[in-house]
């Protein structure tokens, strides 16, 4: 018996899953190195009791060519590990040049807050001072015995060095004897020290003439540190795309309790032997009802019903060649359709005779109706056998429908990556929604659910195929029978026993079908070869074509704060 799982199986391996390819947040590079010249950068920081921290950084430099003003560029996303991130809050209080207020414009791009400074209708040259102040929130970090301010001062991402770069940190309330100071030079990822570090007046003084990271720890009690609950509402708010992960979860549950109620077959108690197709079902009706869908074999065999049935004839030719020989096989018709055939087999039937008495199957024009025609037959089974009560509704619309609902799971997933700015948020939603398709998709071939009468069809089937996989324990209930070894076989070819069945004729004396004429000398188990030859030729003739303490050691450009800057 077929079961339904390797038609998932199946379907499963053949789904073509997308490749995310998902764009983290750049670093904003300066937009001009030319211009102007970035000379000293200086931070005054203060820690607050309630662990915000105000800064003030003040750049200053040259414009050696005129230019509107300056840029300063901020990270307020940070990768927290295993694709998780973490964000800090900036909130820009001032902004001067050369100590008076002067207009900017701060704004978010990707994973970075940048404040752009000056007029696009002014041009300025010469010497300057830029003043930027802002107030940072969520920027501390919490150890078991000490709190600590780790503040990348003045990024990674400029054009070349500072002249000079100085930091002076204060926390209100600490004595200056507790602090625990280390500082940080050069590129991004460098150990180096090439810094000095005072500590006078409870202010902590950091001087270095290179890129400058500081790390200053103090006693914990010193700065409120957030509940649990904070810490928990920060995270879900920093990885809320996570939560898109819920939905494939929540989707097999609601699928597996949805075919649990609606679209699980009854297991019939025992199979007892049967010796006829139940319900006097043709071979594909019988295929169909075991794993609600029509196979290659099952199509196959409803030509080789009709000669069984006197509707025409199979001629198999052997064509020699050089190394191989390969067979062709010929159709011939017998009559025209009558009453015996269904509406379905007889729109087939004329479908492959169409304009001639005899059809070769690997002819292009035949494999061109055999295409369309299939199809068409397809889908006049499954209508059929809904309509005669074997299935609650026709199995391939059931099908359509939940693979229909995978099909717009999975345009949402493939719509997410298509953005102008991609986000680990949105490879969560993605692969969340591609998850939610595929289930859907998998569902669809379980969902069809036989009637009663289907399921006592199904356990008489399931008794059939018993009866031909064992014949030979049988041999009582068929030996007397006339035709009984052709009548069944094409039975048997949609069971995958036809083999099975022919071994049980193999010393029964017998001739070879009126509706079979063969190039070797006639036995059942030749002629059962020739039929699955037949079967794979039919399956490929019908198929259409085809078209992956502190935190411990630090470095430079670690910790909060950093980016870069330049000039517009």
């Amino acid at each position: 018996m077929r079961e339904r799982l390797k038609s998932i199986s199946k379907t499963a391996c053949a789904i073509w899953i997308s490749v995310l390819v998902l764009l983290a947040g750049t670093p904003v590079q300066a937009q001009s190195l030319g211009g102007v010249d970035f000379q000293h950068f200086h931070a005054d920081i203060v820690v607050h009791e309630d662990a915000t921290i105000s800064v003030t950084e003040i750049i200053g430099g040259s414009f050696s060519e005129p230019r509107h003003g300056i840029f300063r560029s901020i990270p307020v996303v940070y990768d927290a590990g295993t694709g998780l991130r973490q964000s800090i809050a900036i909130d820009v209080q001032d902004v001067r040049k050369d100590g008076e207020p002067t207009p900017y414009d701060a704004y978010r791009e990707g994973d970075f807050l940048t404040v752009k400074i000056g007029d696009a209708d002014v041009y300025v040259e010469g010497a300057f001072e830029y003043e930027i102040s802002y107030v940072v929130d969520r920027a501390m970090l919490y150890h078991a015995s000490a709190d600590e301010l780790y503040w990348n001062v003045t990024g990674n991402e400029w054009g070349d060095v500072f002249g000079t770069a100085t930091a002076s940190v204060l926390v209100d309330g600490v004595d200056q004897s507790s602090f625990d100071v280390s500082c940080y030079t050069g590129y991004a990822g460098s150990t180096e020290q090439n810094c000095d570090v005072a500590v006078s007046h409870g202010r902590v003084e950091v001087s270095a003439t290179d890129f400058l990271t500081l790390s200053v720890s103090f006693p914990k009690g010193v700065v409120r540190e957030p509940t649990d609950m904070e810490r928990w509402m920060w995270w879900l708010t920093d990885n809320w795309g996570l939560g898109f992960l819920i939905i494939p979860v929540i989707a097999f549950f609601g699928l597996y309790a949805h075919w649990w109620k609606y679209g699980r077959d009854t297991k019939p108690d025992t199979i007892i032997p049967q010796y006829d197709p139940p319900d006097a079902l043709r071979p594909v009706e019988v295929g169909t009802l075991v794993d609600a869908t029509v196979h290659n074999q099952d199509f196959s065999a409803t030509i080789v019903d009709w000669a069984v049935r006197g509707h025409l004839t199979i001629e198999e030719n052997e064509e020699k060649g050089l190394l191989f020989s390969s067979k062709k096989f010929v159709l011939h018709r017998k009559s025209a359709p009558n009453a015996d055939l269904a509406a379905h087999e007889r729109a087939l039937y004329d479908a492959l005779f169409s304009g001639s008495d005899q059809v070769t199957l690997d002819d292009t024009s035949v494999r061109t109706r055999l295409v369309k025609a299939r199809k068409t037959f397809e889908k006049a089974v499954y209508a059929d056998m809904g309509s005669r009560q074997f299935f609650v509704k026709d199995p391939v619309k059931v099908r359509t429908l939940y693979s229909g609902i995978g099909v717009v799971f999975f345009i949402v997933g493939w719509m997410l990556t298509t953005g102008a700015e991609v986000s680990v948020h949105f490879a969560f939603a993605t692969a969340a929604m591609i998850a939610t398709a595929l289930l859907f998709i998998v569902f669809s071939h379980v969902m069809p659910k036989r009637t009663e009468q289907g399921d006592r069809a199904f356990a008489h089937a399931l008794g059939f195929k018993m009866y031909l996989e064992k014949a030979e324990q049988y041999r009582i209930q068929w030996q007397e029978k006339e035709g009984i070894f052709e009548r069944f076989l094409p039975y048997a070819m949609v069971y995958g026993v036809a083999d099975k069945w022919a071994k049980a004729f193999a010393d029964v004396a017998h001739e070879s079908p009126s509706w079979y004429t063969g190039h070797a000398a006639f036995s059942a188990v030749n002629f059962s070869n020739s039929m699955t030859s037949f079967s794979s030729t039919m399956a490929t003739a019908s198929a259409p074509k085809s078209s992956g303490g502190s935190g411990g050691g630090g470095s430079s450009g670690g910790g909060f704060g950093g980016g870069g800057g330049g000039s517009w």
